[in-house]
């Protein structure tokens, strides 16, 4: 994970693109089921895409880390962090967003119980 590794070593770097680059690391290492490494990608990438005007990819992380949660079977952090992302995708008007929002709140409140 060395990449991941020098990304974190340019934390002061001014913001240039860094937020999708942890986003985008996160999805592969998601896809080789290296799950915690994949949530704490995409929480890095949040501290990137908050406060730069990335709400996109902001949304996309939160539900990115909803969907860890609810693999994790911590349904109700998944709860919070969908419930993030959908408030951001309702002020962007990012209707395929909130579809994804309340697609995994659906699951996650059935898991739940």
């Amino acid at each position: 994970m060395n990449l991941l590794r020098n990304l974190k070593n340019s934390e002061n770097a001014p913001y240039d693109g860094k937020g999708y680059s942890f986003f985008n690391i996160a999805i592969t290492l998601y896809n080789f089921s290296y799950f915690n490494l994949a949530l704490h990608s995409w929480e890095h990438a949040l501290k990137y895409f908050i406060g730069n005007d990335g709400q996109y990819g902001e949304s996309s992380c939160y539900g990115s880390v909803g969907a860890i949660y609810s693999d994790f079977g911590d349904y109700a952090k998944a709860i919070e962090y969908q419930k993030k992302s959908l408030v951001i995708d309702k002020e962007i008007r990012d209707r395929a967003g909130e579809s994804h929002c309340y697609i995994n709140l659906g699951v996650a409140y059935h898991n739940l119980g």
